[in-house]
Parts: C-alpha cells; sequence; structure tokens
C-alpha cells in the first residue's frame, strides 16, 4: 500500500479593473488522483474483518473558481470592500476494478463519487387494505370504506373500518385479482413504510420490496459553494463578516434515524415520532410503526432520512473601536483597539440535524450524519495594545 498521488492541470485569468477598485480571478483546472486508498469489501469466508485498506482505482475532479473583490464605496473616512467567490466541483471515477454498493453509496466507473443509493419513501400505509396493487404490481388501488353521512369512514369495535371494495387512481371499479407487497418477505400492513417497487430490465415488477429496489437517491457532494466576504471602516469604526454555503448536496440523517427507531430503551426516541407515530387505520402521517423490524420500516438507505443538506453561514463577524489619540498618549500606546467577534453565529438551513456541515470519511462516502458535535458557536471581546 502507498500514498494516493495526484496530477494537477488548471489555466487561470486575473484582471484588474477601474484604477484598482475592482478585481477578478478566475480557475479552471482538472485535477486526477490514482492509487485511491478505499476500503475494500472481502468475502466472509476469508475469517478476517469484511474490509481490507488497499490502493485501487483513480478518480478526477474538474473545478471552476471565480472571485469578485472591490471597493463599491472608498472614500476618506468611509469605505467598504467585498469580496464574492463561487466554486463549482464535478468529479468522475475513472477507473475501478469492480462497481460494488458500499453502505448506502454507489460506487460505480463512469459515474460520480458519492452518489446515495437506497430505497424511496412514498409514505406510510392508512391501512391494511391500503396495501394493494394490480395483478402486474404497477398500479397501487384505492381501497374503499364505508362512511357515515358526513364523509368519515366508520371503524368498528375490532378497530377495524367496513371494506368495501376496490378502484383504480382514476375513480373506476375494480374487480380483477388483487395482489399484495412484501418487506423482507413480510405482507405490509398499516402503519408500515410504502417503498417504491421498481420493475426488472424487462419492464416486469416483483412482490417483494428488496436490494433490486435500490435507486439513486442524491448527490453526498455540494453542486456549488459560495461565499462572501466583507470589511467596512467608518472613521474609527471596522466592521467584517464572512458568509458561506454550500447547495445541492444531500445528507443522510442517520441519528434521526435511530432516534425513530424505538428499538431499545437506551435511546429516547425524537418527539416528533413518539407525537406522529402511526397509531389507528386511517391516519394519515409521515411516521411509520415504531420497532416493528418486521415489516423492515427501519431499513437503513430509505429516502425518508435523506435530507436537503444546502445552508448558509453567518462563519465570522468581528466589530472594532480604535481609540482616539489622545487616550492612547495616557498609556503610551501607538495604538488600541477594543473588538468585539462572534463566529458561527447563524446558520440558515432545512436540515433537521445538529450540523448541516458534515465532515466525511472519504470523497465516495460524504454526508452521513450519525449525530457529529456540531461547529460550536463562540462570542469573545479583546484588547489590542500596540506600544
Amino acid at each position: 500500500m502507498k500514498w494516493e498521488s495526484t496530477t494537477q492541470k488548471n489555466i487561470g485569468l486575473d484582471l484588474t479593473l477601474w484604477g484598482g477598485r475592482l478585481s477578478f480571478t478566475g480557475d479552471y483546472y482538472i485535477k486526477e488522483t490514482s492509487d485511491l486508498l478505499y476500503d475494500s469489501p472481502l468475502p466472509f469466508e476469508i475469517g478476517f474483518p469484511s474490509r481490507a485498506r488497499v490502493n485501487a482505482g483513480a478518480i478526477e475532479n474538474r473545478g471552476l473558481e471565480l472571485m469578485v473583490s472591490g471597493f463599491p464605496i472608498r472614500q476618506k473616512n468611509f469605505s467598504w470592500q467585498t469580496t464574492v467567490n463561487w466554486s463549482n466541483v464535478r468529479n468522475k471515477i475513472t477507473e475501478l476494478p469492480v462497481d460494488y454498493i458500499d453502505d448506502i453509496w454507489s460506487v460505480q466507473q463512469g459515474k460520480e463519487a458519492g452518489n446515495f443509493f437506497g430505497y424511496k419513501y412514498l409514505g406510510i400505509y392508512q391501512y391494511d387494505q391500503s396495501n394493494a396493487y394490480t395483478e402486474d404490481y404497477k398500479t397501487r388501488l384505492i381501497p374503499q370504506f364505508q362512511k357515515d353521512g358526513n364523509g368519515n369512514v366508520i371503524i368498528q369495535k375490532n378497530n377495524q373500518p367496513v371494506f368495501l371494495g376496490y378502484t383504480l387512481p382514476d375513480g373506476t371499479p375494480y374487480t380483477g385479482v388483487v395482489k399484495q407487497l412484501t418487506a423482507n418477505g413480510v405482507v405490509s400492513k398499516g402503519g408500515d413504510v410504502i417503498w417504491e417497487n421498481l420493475p426488472d430490465a424487462n419492464g416486469v415488477y416483483n412482490n417483494n420490496i428488496g436490494n433490486e429496489d435500490r435507486q439513486f437517491l442524491g448527490h453526498g457532494q455540494p453542486r456549488w459553494s459560495l461565499g462572501w466576504a466583507n470589511s467596512i471602516s467608518y472613521k474609527a469604526f471596522a466592521l467584517s463578516f464572512n458568509l458561506y454555503g454550500n447547495f445541492g448536496n444531500k445528507i443522510y440523517n442517520e441519528n434521526r434515524r435511530n432516534l425513530a427507531s424505538f428499538s431499545n430503551n437506551n435511546t429516547t426516541p425524537d418527539a416528533y415520532f413518539i407525537l406522529n407515530m402511526w397509531k389507528y387505520p386511517g391516519q394519515i402521517t409521515d411516521s411509520y410503526i415504531g420497532g416493528d423490524k418486521a415489516a423492515d420500516n427501519m431499513r437503513r438507505g430509505g429516502s425518508q432520512y435523506l435530507e436537503n443538506g444546502s445552508f448558509v453561514r453567518l462563519q465570522s463577524t468581528r466589530l472594532s473601536y480604535s481609540l482616539p489619540a489622545r487616550l492612547r498618549k495616557k498609556v503610551a500606546s501607538q495604538n488600541l483597539v477594543v473588538y468585539i467577534y462572534g463566529n458561527n453565529l447563524l446558520t440558515w438551513t432545512e436540515y433537521k440535524g445538529f450540523d448541516p456541515e458534515v465532515s466525511q470519511v472519504s470523497v465516495l462516502k460524504p454526508g452521513n450524519d450519525a449525530g457529529r458535535y456540531p461547529h460550536k458557536r463562540e462570542y469573545g471581546l479583546g484588547l489590542n495594545v500596540t506600544f
């Protein structure tokens, strides 16, 4: 085993305009990395751990980085300098001994690294009778139940509705053969997850949700990134702040999945799942029956825990004040500045986890959040004295 090796080619452009008040930098690069270090799956028969660290494969990164910096305002007592940078990076696995599925990621030659691969979540079966399909499994049927005068489904003493029959999605009555899907070999019922059933290469659907129903679900790597830095000064005051963000990537919220499992007594479930867990026939919810392993509701890689990882973060801000010369002379100081600052003060994101900026184990397996500690928020004040 040896170190990975990298070669890079790039072309750039630097421009300075408007008497130095505006500058532009553009850079396009191609970086090729060979002898990739990755954990290769091993046969169970060898009697060793299931993975071995080896050198295998190559990956290519193509990126475009643009930066514009300038002084929208530059006067004697007031100035504002701002810098905006934008980057776009795409990678492709150019060499690989064999294509494989690594946990919840797909690793394939000719494809991008870090692609999530799993089961597509379509909702929750409202009733036991909701798991019903046409004979070819292509169309899901709509169950019909007896209702009262107000249009409410009548639930009997056995906690079941009075079933009348099925219709097609367009409302046409269905009298053909009714089929049901299984997950992990068990017929799914009310409160179980509806997984998307995919056809095979010949367009034929089977009756069980298995490995063949896994599909591409999203990118673990950001599609593009953006940064914005500012420095503003007014007489003796100076303010600086910096924002940045990533966009277009997905995060697998493994921590939230664990808190929805109801699988042991040592973990307190997420309050959302306790409140919204399916409890009775007809309930419209997005939370399945907790702890029901038979129907495989908890199967790893389900898209219900794959969330939008885009975010914008106020990374740092600093406000300072330079004391006037008459006060500096009293302490024999050439310069005396007091300031307050803050880091990671605000984050705008739809992600439900602790922090959307998730560190990655490798370029092949990015975006998995098992509940890692988030970036800490800092506040402070300080004094700089120059004698």
